[in-house]
């Protein structure tokens, strides 16, 4: 599927955000230095927005597969309807 890569990113990132929020909580404090603090909030930021992000590709899988189900179904009512009648003339001809 294409969104495989996408998800992989994903994975691989909140993998990472979730290693150094733990590094944060085992450390039981920000580090002094201020560029590694706002470095830290930030990959908070981007966890938030990779949740958001999964979220959303996982909604648009489960839209694109309930429109897909129920694409085959009318293809599938169309197909029916098209034998009927077709089997209909059929017996008229015969």
């Amino acid at each position: 599927m294409a969104s495989n890569p996408l998800l992989l990113l994903i994975l691989l990132l909140s993998a990472f955000a979730t290693v150094l929020a733990g590094i944060g909580v085992f450390g039981n404090s920000r580090p002094p230095d201020p560029r590694l603090n706002s470095l830290l909030n930030d990959l908070d930021d981007i966890k938030g927005m990779l949740s958001q992000i999964q979220k959303s590709v996982l909604q648009t899988e489960r839209k694109l597969e309930k429109e897909v189900q129920i694409s085959r179904t009318e293809n599938r009512e169309v197909v029916e309807k098209l034998a009927e009648v077709l089997d209909k003339r059929l017996k008229e001809l015969v």
